[in-house]
Parts: structure tokens; C-alpha cells; sequence
């Protein structure tokens, strides 16, 4: 049966479910819903119900999920794991063992396409609008009370992984559906690493694509000094992310991080319009 300890962490419209049985059944599913840039929200699971776990409640508790997530005998179900496996590390730390990959199925198989929504309307005949797997998928899934769009999303995240886990291991068959449980083991031995801040920002190819793009955009080419600054505004964020425990998109994006360095801004009145520029263009 579920520990009290994780009661708490489950979304007050799932608590009155019956008891999670964490390692009784066969088969798990697991989907993680976060933040796009900021990290950190919920999990949903399932057996035979789905259950909405609020991963910034009591959060220090949410590793006993280990208990049935490395139960060899428990076969995992998610699609995409390729990018949740390291959340997931990265996060709490969750890890997956024995673990079928939808995704990886339907890449086998040649199918017409490879995302949940496709499968989901190919196989279940259930549809999923562009614009809401948009509106969703860059949602604050930080904000408390969830509403109820967004629970009904997240659940849906894994209520037909079941069924597709049954119909495309039927059409596999034996040795495919190996293949998929050993694609499956990479994804698992898959470890997060913490990032490391380099010396020069030109290190680190996300950031640099971005200077790039910047520079490109504006037709300009950074001073010494300007450079200087950059790197000095890059160490900040990095160390101010870490102390707030945010992504570093969420403390300043490559883009307003340049800005204010093209602009030599080393005080809050010239910081300040920049963000709220930023912040306009997001909005729109």
C-alpha cells in the first residue's frame, strides 16, 4: 500500500482514489510534467488509476517512488524517456529500471509517426489539438492550484500507455520487442551530470549559438569589454540559478543576457528595461 509519507504529495483531486500499490502490479506507468524553462512539478503514475503527484510538496519523500520505478519484475511504460530519464535523476532523484519506450516501439516499427498525440489518435482514436498540446506543454506546471485543464492533461499523459504498450508489443512480436526493451536499458544507464560552468562562455555551445544568433541579428561584433561583461553576467546567472535552485532560462535567457551585456548594463536602471522588453515579447 502507498506510504502515508506520500499521501501528502498527491493532488487533492486523486486523494480519495484507492491506495497506490507500489509494487504488486506488472506494469507502471510514468509520465513527468515540469516547468519548460524553471523545472520541478508534478508526476503522474499509474496502475489501474492515474495519480497526480505534486512534486513540490514534501518533495524530499517522492524518492520512495524508486521502490517500484527499480523493481526489475515492474515493466515501466513512457514515451519520449530519452529527456524524462535525466529530469527525473536531475530533479529528485527518480530512476528507471525495465523500461518500454512507446516511442522507441513506433520508431522501430516505421510508424507514421513518432509523438504520444499521433499514437494516441492512430491507436486509440483519441484526439489532440495542436493548440493544446502547445498551451500545455509550456504551461507554469509550478502553479498551485493546478487547474482542471491541466490536471485532465497530465493524467491523460499516461491513461493510454497501457493500451499502447499491449498493441504494439503485439505488433512487434518477440524479437522487436526485445530490441525495445534493450533501447529501453540505454535510456536507463542514461546518468544526468551536473553542469559545469566553463571559463569562457564561447564553451558552452548552447550559449554560444545564441551569442551567435544575437550578434548576427543586430550586426555587431562584441568589444573586449563587452565580451568581458557577457562572461561576468554568465557567471552571475549561473551562481544566482543555483541559489534560487531555478533553470538558468528562468534567471535571464541567452537573449536579454546579451542584450544587456551589448548594452554594458552593469546597473539596475539599464537591466530592468531589458527584462521588461523580454518580458513583453514573451507575452505576446
Amino acid at each position: 500500500m502507498m506510504s502515508a509519507a506520500l499521501m501528502p504529495l498527491l493532488h487533492p483531486c486523486v486523494r480519495s482514489l484507492p491506495p497506490l500499490v507500489l509494487v504488486a502490479n506488472k506494469v507502471y506507468r510514468l509520465h513527468y510534467r515540469h516547468h519548460h524553462v524553471a523545472s520541478r512539478a508534478c508526476v503522474c503514475v499509474g496502475q489501474h488509476e492515474d495519480f497526480l503527484i505534486d512534486a513540490l510538496s514534501l518533495r524530499e519523500h517522492i524518492q520512495l517512488l524508486n521502490r517500484p520505478l527499480t523493481n526489475p519484475a515492474i515493466v515501466k511504460i513512457m514515451h519520449g524517456s530519452d529527456d524524462d530519464v535525466p529530469w527525473l535523476q536531475r530533479d529528485f532523484p527518480l530512476y528507471i529500471v525495465h523500461l518500454f519506450d512507446s516511442k522507441h516501439a513506433a520508431s522501430l516499427l516505421g510508424l507514421g509517426g513518432l509523438s504520444l498525440s499521433w499514437l494516441v489518435g492512430e491507436y486509440c482514436g483519441v484526439t489532440v489539438t495542436a493548440d493544446d498540446k502547445q498551451r500545455f506543454q509550456r504551461a507554469d506546471w509550478r502553479m498551485r492550484p493546478l487547474d482542471a485543464d491541466m490536471i485532465a492533461y497530465a493524467r491523460s499523459d499516461t491513461r493510454y500507455l497501457p493500451g499502447l504498450y499491449r498493441l504494439l508489443s503485439r505488433q512487434l512480436g518477440p524479437d522487436r520487442l526485445r530490441q525495445v526493451f534493450e533501447m529501453g536499458r540505454k535510456s536507463c544507464l542514461r546518468c544526468w551530470q551536473a553542469h559545469q560552468l566553463p571559463s569562457n562562455f564561447m564553451h558552452d555551445v548552447n550559449f554560444r549559438n545564441g551569442y551567435v544568433e544575437y550578434t548576427r541579428e543586430h550586426s555587431i561584433e562584441f568589444s573586449p569589454l563587452q565580451r568581458h561583461v557577457t562572461l561576468r553576467l554568465y557567471q552571475w546567472r549561473d551562481q544566482l540559478a543555483r541559489r534560487l535552485d531555478e533553470g538558468i532560462a528562468y534567471v535571464c535567457p541567452k537573449r536579454v543576457l546579451c542584450a544587456a551585456a551589448h548594452h554594458l548594463a552593469t546597473t539596475r536602471a539599464v537591466l530592468d528595461p531589458l527584462i521588461a522588453e523580454h518580458l513583453h515579447r514573451t507575452s505576446e
